[in-house]
């Protein structure tokens, strides 16, 4: 099933957080699972005792503007060769939510004269495949022998520049998304988090939404899928990424041989504004009822995008960071202390408009008391914040500087993680380029700039205490009355 990897900061490298059309899933158990490896995280040895072995990056942008990037890492004899296009949800207009979706499981179909010729062609080659839609970018990728590398790139050209969309292939497909949409939806957690998203998102939801819906799907046409892809499927608008025991001379000349006759094509983003996300205005929430044994709170925040102010961007996760380690104010307040079993935050982070999201659960009987403060706790979160540069009258508070060094040994640690791992770093850097302007920096930290616990109260305050809010609770029927009560007459 094509799943997409989204830069969620939380500790990556070891829980598998994953966004299929802005729903999350949690593999494993949801936050017992997710707690300890937070703190196997957190207090795991510094990064300095580890050797930093980033991959060497060589890069070729080609004349008909296809980059090129190989990422060598010659380990383990295996290679990632993956495609990606700017072409994700953002690029969906009103009425066509899961376009982008639909198109990559198409594609993929439309290789050759049969829906399973690609299968076998990738079968040859020992290599494992699929295919990734976000809000930003759609990848294909290969996974297999380093000695097949060439034979890879070769079939990866072909299924780009020999691509053919037909009436055949779309009715095949569209029954296969619907059935994704349709297990997702079974997910009681998965659909209240999808309706928050809506909700957050309101008018602009056409752009944000991988997966769609069941009538926006039925109503995409061939023709719509051809126009999608000669717009945005050029080279000039894509990225061809190779990791692992790859020779970058080898694959710039396999790559110049297989996509030169893929031919240049307008620029699909140089008569289109900067788009303006509708405003939103105070606080909006859902209640999902249904006969759960915990009651989980979902509060989603918009923030600015990597293409409106990169910098903002760093903060935030900087902040999110700081948010989620254990000896922090919000943590003991809410988790150790508090009526909370389970709080993370994270930051979904996108070219146009990035999504800060707090989820937390409680147990039925303290949710009454969790909601509520949960909510105020992020009204007041700076207050909390600014708390971590004095020690606490309870527990010896680390100092700050000593909770950020933490913070930048683990995420240098999840970095050198994820690099060791070429088969992940491809989809990373892919999602890098897309919604990073064609600049990666996948080894920029957030900790590279200085700041103090009034920096972080000040972070919070703009981008947390002071937005309008998006909230979803999913509880058992018998708390109906009285979290409506709590959330005001705009929960329904």
């Amino acid at each position: 099933m094509p799943i997409h990897f989204l830069r969620y900061r939380i500790p990556r490298a070891l829980v598998t957080v994953m966004d299929i059309g802005r729903i999350f899933v949690l593999r494993g158990s949801y936050e017992r699972g997710l707690a300890f490896a937070m703190a196997l995280a957190f207090f795991a040895p510094p990064a300095s005792t580890f050797q930093k072995r980033y991959p060497i990056q060589t890069d070729s942008i080609f004349e008909n503007g296809l980059r090129v990037t190989v990422l060598e890492n010659h380990d383990v004899p295996l290679v990632t060769v993956l495609l990606a296009v700017r072409a994700g949800a953002f690029t969906q207009r009103p009425g066509e939510e899961g376009l982008s979706h639909l198109h990559e499981h198409v594609l993929l179909r439309s290789y050759g004269n049969d829906p399973a010729e690609f299968a076998e062609a990738a079968g040859r080659l020992n290599a494992m495949y699929n295919g990734t839609t976000g809000a930003d970018v759609v990848t294909y990728y290969l996974i297999l022998p380093s000695e097949e590398t060439e034979d890879a790139i070769r079939l990866m050209a072909r299924l780009i520049t020999k691509a053919r969309v037909r009436d055949r292939d779309l009715e095949q497909e569209l029954p296969v998304v619907l059935g994704e949409l349709a297990h997702e939806h079974s997910n009681p957690v998965g659909a209240m988090s999808r309706q928050v998203s809506r909700k957050l998102w309101a008018e602009d939801w056409h752009r944000i939404d991988v997966l769609g819906d069941s009538a926006s799907l039925r109503q995409i046409t061939v023709d719509q899928l051809q126009e999608h892809f000669d717009r945005y499927y050029v080279p000039n608008n894509a990225a061809l990424i190779v990791t692992g025991d790859a020779h970058p001379e080898r694959v710039f000349e396999y790559a110049g041989d297989s996509f030169d006759d893929w031919e240049k094509g307008e620029n699909p983003f140089a008569d289109s504004n900067r788009h303006s996300f509708e405003p939103l205005s105070g606080r909006t929430a859902v209640l999902a009822l249904e006969n759960v044994l915990e009651v989980t709170v979902q509060v989603q925040i918009r923030a600015p995008g990597l293409g409106e102010d990169e910098d903002a961007v760093h903060d935030i996760e900087a902040l999110v960071e700081l948010l989620n380690h254990p000896t922090g104010e919000l943590q003991k307040t809410l988790v150790t202390n508090g009526p909370l079993q389970f709080l993370v935050a994270s930051l979904i982070e996108r070219r146009e408009a990035s999504e800060i999201v707090f989820v937390a659960t409680s147990s039925i009987g303290e949710a009454l008391a969790g909601v509520p403060t949960l909510l105020i706790s992020l009204d007041q979160l700076d207050l909390a914040v600014q708390a971590l540069g004095y020690p606490s009258h309870e527990v010896e508070q680390v100092a700050l500087e000593g909770v950020i060094e933490s913070l930048a040994n683990r995420w240098e640690l999840d970095l050198a993680l994820t690099t060791e791992r070429t088969a992940r770093l491809a989809p990373y850097v892919a999602e890098l380029w897309g919604n990073g302007g064609g600049e990666y920096l996948y080894d920029r930290s957030p900790f590279e700039v200085a700041r103090s616990a009034e920096d972080f109260a000040a972070i919070a305050r703009e981008y947390v205490c002071s937005q309008p809010k998006a909230i979803g609770i999913l509880a058992p029927p018998s708390l109906l009355e009285q979290l409506r009560s709590i959330l005001g007459g705009g929960a329904r």
